[in-house]
């Protein structure tokens, strides 16, 4: 799978690293912005869980 990102800029080289988890969108690395998302509770512990944004979800949404 390519970045929608990059291919839609002409270049297809792009492996996507993941999908935007508001979107939906695959993003490369250079397109793609890995937050903190808020932890969540299990058995006593705090698991803290990550999230990948596109960056154009990234700049219009809070995706702490």
């Amino acid at each position: 799978m390519t970045c929608y990102e990059c291919t839609q800029a002409g270049r297809d080289d792009n492996a996507a690293i993941g999908v935007c988890s508001l979107c939906g969108l695959a993003v490369c690395a250079n397109h793609a912005t890995i937050t903190p998302a808020p932890g969540k509770r299990v058995i006593g512990l705090v698991v803290v869980t990550r999230r990948l944004a596109c960056t154009t979800c990234c700049g219009t949404q809070s995706v702490a």
